[in-house]
């Protein structure tokens, strides 16, 4: 026979090859999947990629989905909530089987059938499929398809829920496993194809994208074992060549998005000052009920240690630290506290008391009391840059002592006397100068040389009916802005909250911020602080649980956030990148991004 084109021939020779491999595997397969080996569905075929040990959902129907719609009311994991979880799902059935796992490279296992009956039937389900199925998975399996979905909204810490929403053309059951967990957190897997993301908290705090990976099997309960295994992988290897067949196995990418949130972490009762590690890697929150300092770690959003703050000889029915500064090399907590409380206002503050505890120094890593000064204070406390003096506010209250300020020397404890009747200052930036609040004309404000301890100016608020807020850390100061919490009668009986702006070198009244309309507290204006990088304000008020952010550039408020509670102190990370504030009421820690 002659033949124009070669080619042609081996062409026609590999169609008529590959229809006759077809055929004679379809009339052998036939023959094969008559043998009564049927497969295990926990057994898997020589070849195979899978995990001998897998887990099945219940057989689907033939075009039907195999997993649930995302929803929104999926229970909330915490922030960092740490290692892998046992999390797994119970059917509406008692007989049906059901399990979770987060770990890359793990499949979900299944718990056993809790009826002897359902149990059975499940049985003959994954060992005995029909001839025909084994016949249609060998040579005519669809692989699963996969459309993942992520429920609208998110948990209070960034908790996000979704579905993988799988669709099993074929009605085979499907088995999951993580195989790439995300970057930025964690994720737990149901086998319903549900599944909960927790961020870190650097994520839930910023907000931003992540991903993680899962493959999808759904060819496991029709897998023969042994010989018949074997053949069986051989024919559906040739099958999948010739177009006929789809993988048993395939892999889905799962995008995750957060949006920045508000973390809160509880860190005992009755939260009071605090004070940020100058590398930022720990907060320490004073509890006054506790007796107790929290260390919560900041990589982490988690209390790690407590430190407590002990009793004091000298002053019986004493409790608690109340304010807290930090040594510039993070070495020393300086504590102040030690009140013995006689009355309460409704929001929880102290409308009275009596105080005479010392300044405490305390070992910032072991939590060990160093030394103890005989100050007798509860008032707010502030370091130099150079660690070498602390300046401490004397309210007077309950002590016998004039109000004022002290400078205490670090090493020894000893102290020289400000001439000012203040119980809040702010050193400025370069420690320099030291301005407060003239605690017995509290409409002043004044600026003092700390190494000649001689006034530079004061100023007089003079814009109508005013008054400023002269109690708690209500003063926050730069080298050339000073930065006061006062109220104000905006209207006629209706004192309004605001954030009063100095000049630093001759005292002049260059800005008044409003930061509410409604009437202020007396004692509501809590505290302020100014970011490291002298673009923010902030100002917490405890009656109405709000934080105001006040740009600095254009004295201007540019937000508002709603803490709730009492919102008792505020610092800011060294970074300027995460504000920190105490809640009272709460006994909690709250972490606002900015």
């Amino acid at each position: 026979m002659l033949v124009d084109d070669p080619g042609s021939l081996n062409r026609g020779g590999c169609s008529i090859g590959r229809i006759g491999v077809l055929a004679a595997s379809l009339g052998v397969g036939a023959v094969i999947l008559a043998i009564p080996a049927v497969a295990n569905a926990d057994d898997a075929s020589p070849g195979s990629s899978l995990p001998a040990t897998q887990a099945t959902q219940a057989k689907a129907t033939a075009g039907t989905p195999t997993s649930r719609r995302a929803t929104p009311g999926r229970p909330a994991a915490q922030i960092a909530a740490g290692p892998s979880r046992d999390l797994a799902a119970t059917s509406a059935r008692p007989a049906a089987a059901s399990a979770r796992r987060d770990n890359a490279g793990d499949t979900v296992t299944q718990l056993q059938p809790t009826s002897t009956r359902a149990a059975r039937a499940a049985t003959q389900v994954a060992q005995a499929p029909s001839i025909g199925d084994l016949f249609n998975y060998t040579f005519f399996h669809k692989s699963a398809t996969a459309l993942p979905e992520q429920a609208p909204g998110q948990s209070v810490t960034g908790v996000v829920n979704g579905n993988l929403n799988t669709t099993s053309t074929n009605g085979a059951s499907v088995v999951y496993a993580v195989t790439q967990t995300p970057a930025n957190g964690t994720v737990a897997l149901d086998q319903d194809g549900a599944y909960t993301y927790t961020p870190n908290l650097t994520t839930a705090l910023s907000g931003g994208t992540d991903s993680f990976s899962v493959t999808i099997d759904n060819g496991s309960a029709y897998r023969l074992t042994g010989i018949g295994g074997i053949i069986q992988g051989i024919f559906a290897a040739l099958a999948q060549v010739v177009g006929l067949r789809q993988p048993d196995v395939v892999s889905v990418q799962v995008p995750v998005t957060v949006a920045s949130t508000i973390v809160t972490i509880p860190v005992g009762t009755s939260a009071n000052g605090l004070a940020v590690s100058p590398d930022g890697r720990f907060v320490y929150v004073a509890t006054f009920e506790d007796d107790a300092i929290a260390v919560v770690d900041t990589t982490t959003g988690k209390k790690v240690r407590t430190f407590a703050f002990g009793e004091f000889p000298s002053c019986s029915g004493c409790r608690g630290p109340s304010s807290l500064a930090i040594s510039p090399d993070g070495r020393r907590l300086y504590a102040m506290g030690g009140v013995t409380p006689l009355e309460f206002l409704p929001d929880g503050s102290i409308a009275s008391f009596q105080t005479g505890a010392p300044l405490t120094v305390i070992d910032a890593r072991s939590g060990a009391v160093i030394d103890r000064f005989d100050i007798g204070s509860e008032a707010p406390l502030a370091v130099s840059p150079d660690g070498r003096t602390i300046y401490v506010g004397l309210s007077g209250w309950g002590t016998g002592q004039p109000p004022g300020l002290l400078a205490v020397d670090a090493a020894t404890g000893s102290s020289r006397y400000f001439g000012a009747t203040s119980s809040v200052m702010a050193l400025n930036a370069d420690g320099t100068k030291i301005s407060f609040v003239d605690y017995l004309n509290n409409r002043y404000i004044r600026l003092f040389d700390v190494a000649t301890n001689t006034e530079i100016w004061s100023s007089f608020i003079n814009f109508g009916f005013a008054e400023i807020r002269y109690f708690g850390g209500a003063i926050a100061a730069s080298n050339n802005r000073v930065y006061v919490n006062v109220r104000r009668e905006w209207l006629a009986n209706a004192p309004a909250g605001g954030v009063a702006v100095f000049n630093a070198e001759n005292g002049d009244l260059l800005a008044l911020i409003k930061t509410r309309d409604s009437q202020v507290a007396e004692f509501s204006l809590q505290a302020i602080a100014l970011s490291p990088d002298g673009e923010r304000v902030y100002s917490v008020e405890s009656d109405t649980g709000a934080l105001s952010i006040i740009d600095t550039r254009t004295n201007s408020l540019v937000a508002t956030h709603d803490l709730g509670g009492s919102p008792w102190g505020v610092t800011v990370s060294p970074d300027s990148k995460y504000v920190y504030v105490t809640n009272r009421t709460q006994g909690a820690l709250s972490v606002i991004p900015v």
